[in-house]
């Protein structure tokens, strides 16, 4: 059940985000797509689900390593100081704050990619101890019964399922930043369906593996299931897991920082463009709020509970299809414009209005060239008739290379109305291709739309009964 609801939710992302791009290609973030498509009181709504999801996350995160890190302090004998929750809390805070600073999210890059890079060698790691089975001093076999499915154990992993893949909030960021050859909504949709793919192996991977291994015993936090195996292997991969999620701060940190900075322009009425010393600022604003709230979580699964069940549902499944289907309405005069441009009833004695320019790497002077070669086989024939009253030889020599344009010119015509019949059929098949692919995604759209409305609504029901 774990796994299909994990694979569910990656093809979720996946078509969600390309929907996001392609709702609104032009626009530079999520909050500018929402309020061009529904609206400013839609783009505020957006910004505090992205605060509250993002800064929470953050919280999580901080909360997570300094619990780790204060139980490594206490296993291998540092300072009692060091194996305080509550300092340990202000330590990663601070050691975290300066990647928070960058301007633009291609600064988190390096961050990130530790982060990734330390997030797959632990997984990897885990797959590995319990594949071998008997692994340390603490090892042995796991029991043979596997974990129990309940109803509550699914609408549990419904929120964490659906946070587990919740990354809408950074997808347009990453598409203003990409390069101009790669700045488009199929590669855009590559990329998160790459990532996804990645984040799905990784989670099915380690999740199959400890629950064959532990059976019944797995707990929600796997790593903690080792400690019974080898405290000490434990220990080293709790400090490894604390310093890639805590790599991880600065790219959940970014977007909250700049849907702050949207929705103060959009309240004040100024342009978004604040100096890079108030960018600095408002994220360690935002890292203390996340610090505080770390200072009073005394568990994770609450905050990723609350944040599956509100923000990151509405944010990643459900607000995207309403921009995807309201931009959908609104380019229906597009969508008239080419079948009408496309139309079989044109005539091949009239040049066609566009499709010269509009397609990449043809002139746009062309149609002048089609008129012009059509023109010419009349004066040719013409010339060709008075040179035939002649009988000397240049004469002769003039007409047949008169006669040889001729020909040519024949054949240009013949060739470009050729062309333009292979032209016009080649637009019509891509046209009627990208619709029948726009249909299917607006049917994939469509059911992510209802699942996540149904599972938000069924995650914070389990949510507020288990409270």
């Amino acid at each position: 059940a774990g796994c299909l609801l994990l694979l569910l939710f990656a093809i979720n992302s996946t078509v969600m985000a390309s929907a996001l791009v392609l709702a609104a290609p032009e626009s530079d973030s999520y909050e500018e797509a929402c309020r061009r498509l529904c609206g400013k009181w839609a783009e505020r709504f957006l910004v505090v689900n992205i605060v509250v999801a993002n800064v929470g996350t953050c919280a999580a995160y901080i909360d997570t390593a300094a619990l780790r890190l204060s139980s490594s302090a206490a296993f291998y004998d540092l300072p009692n100081a060091f194996a305080q929750r509550i300092l340990m809390v202000v330590i990663t805070s601070l050691l975290v704050l300066p990647f928070t600073w960058p301007p633009k999210l291609l600064g988190t890059a390096v961050p990130s990619a530790l982060s990734l890079l330390l997030a797959i060698g632990v997984g990897v790691s885990v797959i590995v101890i319990c594949s071998l089975g008997d692994f340390g001093d603490g090892g042995g076999e796991g029991p043979n019964l596997p974990p129990a499915v309940s109803m509550s154990s699914i609408l549990r992993g419904v929120p964490l399922s659906c946070y587990a893949f919740s990354a809408m909030s950074q997808v347009f960021p990453v598409y203003s930043e990409l390069a101009p050859s790669l700045k488009n909504p199929r590669s855009m949709a590559s990329i998160a369906a790459t990532s996804a793919s990645i984040a799905l192996a990784l989670y099915a991977g380690v999740g199959m593996a400890a629950s064959s291994y532990f059976g019944i015993d797995t707990k929600h936090d796997v790593l903690a299931n080792l400690e019974v195996v080898d405290p000490r292997l434990f220990h080293s991969l709790g400090i490894v897991y604390s310093i890639g999620i805590l790599m991880g701060v600065p790219l959940m940190m970014y977007p909250a920082r700049r849907s702050m900075v949207m929705l103060l322009a959009s309240v004040l009425d100024r342009p978004a463009d604040p100096s890079n010393v108030a960018l600095a600022t408002l994220s360690t604003v935002l890292l203390v709020i996340a610090t505080l709230i770390a200072f009073v979580a005394r568990d994770l699964l609450p905050i990723l509970d609350v944040l599956g069940a509100l923000s990151a549902i509405a944010v990643d499944t459900v607000l995207p299809g309403i921009l995807f289907f309201s931009s959908c309405h609104r380019q229906v005069v597009s969508c008239h414009v080419h079948s009408m441009l496309l139309s079989p009833d044109s005539r091949h004695d009239v040049a066609p209005p566009t499709p010269w320019d509009a397609i990449p790497g043809q002139s746009v002077a062309a149609p002048t060239v089609i008129a012009a070669a059509t023109v010419t086989p009349a004066a040719n024939m013409n010339a060709n008739a008075n040179m035939n009253t002649n009988t000397n030889t240049n004469n002769i020599n003039n007409m047949y290379a008169t006669t040889t344009t001729t020909n040519t010119s024949s054949q240009v015509v013949v060739r470009d109305i050729v062309s333009r019949d292979v032209l016009r059929a080649s637009l019509r098949g891509r046209f009627v291709a990208e619709h029948q692919q726009m249909r299917c995604l607006r049917c994939l759209v469509g059911v992510g739309i209802v699942l996540g409305a149904a599972a938000g609504i069924s995650s914070f029901t389990a949510v507020v009964l288990q409270w």
